[in-house]
């Protein structure tokens, strides 16, 4: 598995996760920040794109919170690929793992700089 000092390099972004802590204990939550550098490398029109994948990974932190449905699904998905990989492996994009075809993808819908993230999912 990289590290952080292993993979540090301008072209890729980041998500780091600060787990939220008082007096030294976790309290069960954490702060997200993604980082990205200046120097990406990408056109204008390719970093949105990169960005919105960005900003849609972090917008699954809050969905997991309010749809047990989508939380039970990516779950059971981490924990399959754990079983059939092992702890260690690249476990979610690696070529041992076989990722199961959905029937539904999630739909985007931009309004100015605001992203809506609809999985078809209903409460």
């Amino acid at each position: 598995m990289k590290t952080l000092q292993d993979a540090l390099d301008d072209e890729h972004f980041y998500i780091c996760l600060k787990p939220e802590k008082e007096n030294g204990k976790w309290l069960g939550g954490v702060e997200i920040t993604a980082l990205v550098s200046d120097n990406h490398g990408l056109e204008p029109s390719e970093l949105e794109e990169v960005l919105h994948i960005l900003h849609m990974i972090c917008a699954s932190v809050p969905l997991y919170e309010s749809d047990k449905d989508v939380r039970d699904k990516a779950y059971k998905l981490v924990e399959q690929a754990f079983e059939e990989t092992g702890q260690d492996a690249e476990y979610l994009f690696g070529d041992d793992y076989d990722e199961e075809e959905t029937d539904t993808s999630p739909q985007l819908i931009h309004k100015g700089n605001i992203i809506k993230v609809d999985f078809g999912v209903k409460n």
